[in-house]
């Protein structure tokens, strides 16, 4: 799977490089992604990729050489942010997500991660303060786990790159397996094994002079008081936003395409993606089942939409 890997005050251990490259492995082993690997006495970054969007090489350095990133995702609807950023002094030597994500931290500091509208995982590391930063976005769609054993702090976008380190405990966290067998699924940020965790959604992981600090930068919040409106209002409001996300998250100059399940939320998705001029290119999608109830209304949704449409199961 795509994701980050990566170390921090790994110093004493031989042949980090070599280190490096067998989380990246364990990640994902396919030869069709691209690995992106740099390491230096204290850090290791680490990108798994398809090399589809933000396809440069990383990690991306800024002008003075003192700061630089690794990230997997994209990032939305951040035009006016960057050409605030141009205005102030930023040089942008790429049409890259990661760039722009750089220098809004070089702005802001660790502000930065409330300014970003999009899914993604990065890692950023300050070569001044020797400090290494991770942030994932406000729904946690990008899992990152990681582990602070001894002087070490290791990550990944699967456990499995983390089990790479010999000196990992392996204990097992019973409540982590209670909670699987009745839950279907861990809660909070523990995982099967005690010394690893996952970064919780909306985070900020600082780690400097083997100090590790976590801390929300967003928080989901309800308003308390509700105000009185016609159904009609409330309908048309939702989809006010969600025509809004969905021009946000358009795919720009990239072929537009949509995982059709049949489903409720898929439909809406594309009925407000093909709310204009007619495009022949757009593609949907479907897997399952020969003549389940998915691939008979897709394939009528499709047609009656009329995009090109392909099952697959």
């Amino acid at each position: 799977m795509p994701g980050l890997i990566g170390f921090c005050g790994r110093s004493l251990k031989d042949q980090p490089e070599e280190f490096l490259g067998r989380m990246a492995r364990a990640l994902e082993s396919e030869d069709r992604f691209k690995v992106d690997l740099y390491n230096d006495r204290h850090i290791g970054l680490g990108r798994v990729s398809l090399g589809i969007t933000n396809p440069e090489p990383q990690p991306i350095w800024n002008e003075d050489g003192n700061l630089c990133i690794v990230m997997e995702g994209e990032i939305y609807d951040y035009a006016a942010q960057k050409q605030l950023l141009i205005e102030r002094g930023h040089h942008f030597k790429t049409s890259s997500d990661a760039e722009f994500v750089l220098h809004l931290y070089e702005e802001f500091g660790e502000a930065f991660a409330v300014k970003l509208n999009g899914a993604f995982v990065v890692a950023i590391w300050d070569t001044r303060s020797s400090t290494l930063v991770l942030a994932n976005d406000r729904l946690g769609l990008y899992p990152l786990y990681y582990a602070h054993v001894n002087a070490d702090l290791t990550f990944g976008s699967g456990v499995r790159a983390l089990l790479v380190d010999p000196d990992l405990p392996r204990s097992v966290d019973l409540v982590a397996i209670n909670q699987f067998l009745v839950f279907d699924h861990v809660l909070d940020d523990r995982t099967l094994l005690n010394s690893v965790r996952l970064l919780p959604q909306a985070s900020l992981l600082t780690f400097s002079d083997n100090r590790l600090n976590i801390r929300p930068y967003w928080t989901l919040k309800y308003p308390g008081i509700y105000e009185k409106r016609s159904e009609d209002a409330y309908i048309e409001q939702l989809l006010y936003f969600l025509r809004q996300a969905v021009v946000r998250q358009a795919p720009g100059d990239f072929p537009a395409g949509l995982l059709l399940s049949g489903g409720l939320d898929s439909r809406v998705l594309l009925a407000l993606l093909r709310d204009g001029p007619a495009d022949d290119a757009f593609h949907t999608f479907t897997w399952g089942i020969p003549g389940c109830d998915d691939a008979r209304f897709a394939k009528a949704i499709a047609t009656k939409v009329g995009t090109q449409h392909r099952f697959l199961s």
